[in-house]
């Protein structure tokens, strides 16, 4: 029950028997025994980091200190990336900051002055009771819905959202990312500098995540997963790679293609078959959730405990999806906004009629963000209301299996994918660009070959086989080629 979870009060409170008590900041940290607390040191403050954080290159454990530099300390915390969420105390004050996607998450309670991994840790008094409308109208765990904007399914509760601080004496939050530099490249501009150091930081990140004992890395036709394998190339002998059979067009993609790339590469691969839940496993799951999230990673609820013994550690491609445009369409050009309504259904959430709290909560997130492009608006808000709202608490369903990080979930690596030039992601061209450096003959495979078309298909297919056949020819009869061209 509440495995990997935690809650924070100025008092003691009534947790699971076996809970671990600490004392930071004037408050108790309440926390489960299989959640690593590692001490967070540096010349202003002292803290500590919950969960599974990467530094300097290493998987940190559970009683071990990270030593970061004032340069990379709050609200940023660059070189530090994983799974994780950071206490620190800073001039008498003890501040939140979630990791840069929100994937260990947690939410609060202003009247009761709690903080807690999820809602169900929360007492339920008369103030922070359910909120009937809200529930209604998301209508979990009947529709595959989640809470946008920091809604949970209780009252007077919030989600800390991802990029945003808690101050845990007011028990205030507020946006401290993006920053009012972060612009996208113009069209044209030299990538390959920005994609080099994107792929020297996922090698570094799933190095840490592979130096561990039993490690396994999700295999899929995407592109997220063909990423991952290429930085793993070092590791692959130290890696079970598997894939999910889910019974429908996309799971049959995905088990053709991972397993044609596996025997292509001699991988240790795994096809996993999706187990129908039973119900004893989704009662856990919504108990453990707060019940603020279903849909399809809902119905792994029972096949995740099966596959709990394979492996203690799990390579996931979560936030890969930021290098390229997954939620513009060509419509948006030229508007400034989109409306709460539209947003949401462009993120997939299914709403016949929202309630005016999501609608006033919308205003908010957007009155945060600022007057920033429509683009940069759609990226924010696939870290902050799927990343962080839907993908972040389904770890807590997962309690079974091994700890799934994003070698992805690196604010230096988010902030180079969002200042790639628009036309090089809407074309998703970092895919290749870092195949090409890390392993390029995983270009020679398609990617999503049963939902994307044929055009597609071959358009992917065209690149890889151009660039290689550049990278080919010396520089100096490339350029007699070109000055023959021209005559």
């Amino acid at each position: 029950m509440f495995s990997r979870q935690f809650l924070l009060a100025p008092r003691a409170m009534d947790v699971p028997p076996g809970w671990k008590r600490t004392g930071i900041g004037g408050f108790i940290l309440h926390s489960a025994p299989d959640l690593p607390l590692i001490a967070l040191a540096h010349a202003e403050g002292e803290g500590l980091i919950l969960g599974w954080p990467i530094h300097q290159g290493r998987l940190l454990c559970d009683g071990e200190t990270a030593a970061v530099s004032e340069s990379a300390c709050a609200p940023l915390f660059t070189g530090i990336s994983g799974r994780f969420l950071i206490l620190e105390v800073r001039g008498g004050v003890l501040r939140a900051y979630p990791d840069p996607c929100g994937l260990l998450p947690a939410v609060y309670c202003p009247s009761q002055r709690v903080f807690a991994s999820s809602s169900g840790l929360i007492p339920s008094i008369e103030d922070c009771g359910d909120d009937v409308e809200l529930q209604a109208a998301f209508d979990i765990p009947a529709k595959s819905n989640w809470y946008p904007f920091g809604l949970t399914g209780r009252r007077n509760v919030r989600r800390l959202l991802p990029n945003h601080v808690l101050d845990l004496e007011t028990f205030v939050a507020g946006r401290y990312w993006p920053d009012t530099d972060l612009h996208a490249l113009r069209d044209g501009s030299e990538t390959g500098p920005m994609v080099a150091e994107i792929a020297r930081l996922l090698r570094e990140n799933v190095g840490a995540v592979a130096a561990q004992d039993q490690v396994m890395c999700n295999l899929t036709a995407g592109r997220d997963s063909r990423m991952m394998l290429a930085a793993a190339r070092d590791h692959v002998d130290d890696i079970t790679f598997s894939t999910f059979r889910f019974p429908d067009r996309t799971g049959a993609g995905d088990t053709e293609m991972a397993s044609r790339i596996a025997a292509r590469f001699g991988l240790r691969h795994s096809i996993l078959d999706c187990l129908d839940p039973i119900e004893a496993d989704l009662a856990d799951w919504l108990r453990d959730t707060g019940t603020c999230v279903a849909g399809r990673t809902l119905q792994l609820a029972t096949t995740s405990k099966h596959v709990a013994r394979m492996a203690r550690f799990s390579l996931t491609g979560l936030a890969g999806e930021l290098g390229r445009s997954v939620d513009w369409r060509k419509a948006d050009a030229g508007e400034t906004s989109l409306s709460t309504d539209m947003l949401l259904k462009r993120l997939g959430v299914d709403v016949q009629r929202l309630p005016p709290s999501v609608e006033a909560a919308g205003d908010v997130w957007r009155a945060a963000l600022g007057p920033v492009p429509l683009s940069l608006q759609l990226d924010i808000a696939l870290v902050d209301l799927w990343l962080g709202s839907c993908s972040g608490p389904s770890f807590y369903g997962h309690c079974h299996g091994g700890i799934s990080i994003s070698p992805f979930n690196d604010r230096r690596i988010i902030d180079l994918m969002l200042r790639l030039p628009h036309r090089y992601r809407i074309e998703q061209r970092l895919t290749i660009d870092l195949l090409d450096l890390m392993w390029p003959e995983l270009n020679l495979f398609p990617f999503n070959p049963a939902t994307s078309g044929r055009r597609a298909r071959w358009r992917d297919r065209f690149r890889a086989a151009y660039k290689r056949l550049k990278n080919a020819i010396p520089r100096k009869f490339d350029k007699t080629i070109l000055a023959g061209r021209k005559l």
